[in-house]
């Protein structure tokens, strides 16, 4: 009956936090580096796996669940805005992302909005990342996707008729796909830009038929034992002004 409570008042916490956020949460895995590495551009959350080599935790009990998400809880909203990630975390029900929070040493990134990030919330990452064994890159992380997406690419080909389609392209658009891969389907896609192209639109008929492909097409040869994960790879989209 006591776990029972707590887990209810946990549970009643992630509501109120955002309406995103699945009201049951069993695990939280913390993608980390440290807080004053500096990086050449800024690391939003879309790029931040490709862009930085961070070391993976899990945390599954309900007390350190209920600690940090209690903490989020009480960010302030932040007037600032801009992105510079050091840390996501990514909460799972049933082996399946249901919130992505981006954290970086001023600003914490929740949805679109931005809050100050607090001492005590660093302190409580850091907390667990002391006290846990890092996962996946060590033992996990096994798996390469380099033949997946060599099938993705060939996929991305006969596509071409509809990526071009009365769509005129004035330059080469260098686009980082990132997904989200669970028991072999794409459960989530992202998007950013190369970093000389911060400013290029990427046309939405492109991204529809990326994701089409991934969502639709692609099945990836993941082994059983692999956990949900980030695969980031860039496509190059040729222009077709002459």
């Amino acid at each position: 009956m006591r776990f029972l409570l707590i887990f209810i008042m946990f549970a009643c916490s992630l509501s109120a936090f955002t309406q995103n956020i699945s009201s049951q949460v069993d695990s939280v895995v913390i993608k980390y580096v440290s807080w004053d590495l500096i990086t050449d551009i800024s690391v939003d959350c879309t790029n931040y796996e490709a862009c930085i080599d961070y070391k993976t935790y899990s945390e599954s009990t309900p007390h350190g669940l209920k600690k940090l998400m209690k903490e989020l809880n009480k960010l302030n909203m932040s007037s600032k805005s801009g992105e510079d990630i050091r840390c996501k975390l990514e909460f799972f029900f049933g082996g399946k992302i249901c919130q992505t929070i981006c954290v970086g040493d001023k600003l914490t990134k929740i949805d679109a909005n931005y809050y100050a990030t607090s001492s005590k919330l660093k302190s409580i990452i850091e907390h667990i990342i002391k006290t846990k064994r890092e996962i996946w890159k060590s033992e996990d992380i096994s798996w390469n996707p380099n033949s997946c997406i060599r099938k993705f690419y060939q996929y991305l080909s006969d596509y071409s008729g509809r990526l071009y389609n009365n769509l005129i392209i004035d330059h080469d658009l260098n686009i980082i796909v990132s997904c989200n891969i669970h028991g072999g389907k794409t459960v989530e896609v992202r998007f950013s830009r190369d970093k000389n192209q911060a400013k290029v639109i990427i046309p939405e008929q492109i991204t529809s038929a990326i994701k089409d492909i991934l969502y639709q097409k692609m099945v990836w040869d993941t082994p059983s034992n692999y956990k949900a994960q980030w695969v980031s790879f860039n496509v190059i989209i040729k222009a077709n002004k002459s």
